[in-house]
């Protein structure tokens, strides 16, 4: 028996694009090729475009004063009036920025629109917390502080809106709208310590040695989901990940203090140095910013604390830059060559190889 065929629709095409399975670049050569080419987008390209530089300052402008409508009227509002409030104004940036996006074709509007909405989740989540009776009534702060106190009390909020916008992620299809999760994230990682540790234990070397290196760890972890999720995607959802990753793990091993010039050597010059050339293998100017920062901070540390008086230092530091440079030069000169050496020993040791595999 033969199978009926189905005929696939240009809507069904559209669908695919609108849920990420086909890029919009891969829908439009789609169309062109069976003779139905697209509308020209209304909005302008990707880019440092004026267009886009408005969008992103309006949604600049749109949270500076949702924050500052929030703390100036905060001891004025019920929390009832703030869910409300939230919910209300999450529902119509939505409710615009969903259209634009996919019916008035208007992606990076739209998106901005979506995100904004999508920021609202952890006061939403505060609020019904409150409401619902299962926030602390002593010793937990209030919502202006969760920018800057770091409490075990904020992880629902955080965990919520990584799961929220992890889902929000998945539908819209909006790099931008990585930078919500991984933000989640990097607080999260700061906040487990505390919960682990408990606010008793704040100053206690132990506890706060264990929040380093729970920052550390998870800043880690989300520079390998960036890694990841890059290698599958064609726009860029990494850079966030990589930021806050970075921020984590570069951070944290900033504030641990090393027993011994050895293990600051080897737990904190050498991986800040590896980010260097990471860097260009990934293509990614963060690593650079962040390596050669870390790097800098270890040789001014031994400048200032491990040879402060000794003259002979920075000449050894500055002929190691200038073999640096020097080497460099050799091999950029002799590229040429060496990679024709390598190719020939590869080739060589192919040829053996398959030799070896005659005689057998």
């Amino acid at each position: 028996m033969r199978a009926s065929a189905k005929l696939i629709h240009v809507e069904d095409l559209k669908r695919c694009a609108s849920k990420g399975i086909l890029s919009d670049g891969q829908l439009e050569e789609i169309l062109a090729a069976v003779g139905q080419a697209p509308p020209a987008k209304p909005e302008a390209h990707k880019g440092f475009n004026l267009p886009n530089i408005c969008y992103y300052f309006g949604a600049m402008v749109i949270a500076f004063a949702y924050t500052y409508l929030v703390y100036r009227h905060w001891d004025a509002l019920t929390y009832g009036h703030l869910l409300g409030m939230s919910l209300g104004t999450a529902a119509l940036l939505a409710g615009l920025g969903y259209p634009l996006r996919y019916r008035w074709r208007f992606p990076t509007a739209g998106g901005l629109l979506i995100f904004a909405a999508v920021v609202l989740t952890p006061l939403t989540v505060y609020c019904v917390e409150h409401l619902m009776g299962w926030w602390p009534a002593t010793g937990a702060g209030q919502y202006t502080q969760y920018f800057r106190v770091i409490h075990g009390n904020w992880i629902v909020m955080e965990l919520v809106t990584i799961v929220v916008s992890g889902l929000v992620l998945w539908w819209v299809r909006f790099p931008f709208l990585t930078a919500i999760p991984a933000h989640a994230m990097w607080f999260l990682a700061m906040d487990i310590g505390a919960l682990l540790v408990g606010s008793s234990g704040y100053s206690a070397h132990a506890d706060w040695e264990l929040r380093k290196q729970i920052t550390v760890g998870v800043g880690l972890a989300m520079v390998a989901a960036g890694y990841l999720l890059e290698r599958r995607t064609e726009e860029d959802y990494s850079f966030w990940l990589y930021l806050f990753g970075l921020l984590g793990f570069s951070g944290g091993l900033s504030l641990m203090r090393s027993q011994s010039e050895v293990a600051a050597f080897l737990g904190y010059f050498l991986p800040h140095l590896a980010m260097i050339p990471l860097s260009v293998f990934l293509n990614r100017k963060t690593f650079l910013v962040f390596g050669a920062l870390g790097a800098y901070t270890y040789l001014g540390h031994l400048a200032f604390r491990v040879f402060p008086d000794a003259w002979v230092f920075p000449i050894v530091l500055g002929f190691a830059g200038l073999s640096l440079i020097l080497a460099t030069v050799l091999v950029q000169k002799h590229r040429a060559t060496l990679r024709r050496k390598v190719d020939r020993q590869g080739f060589d040791r192919q040829k053996q190889y398959a030799e070896g595999c005659n005689d057998a």
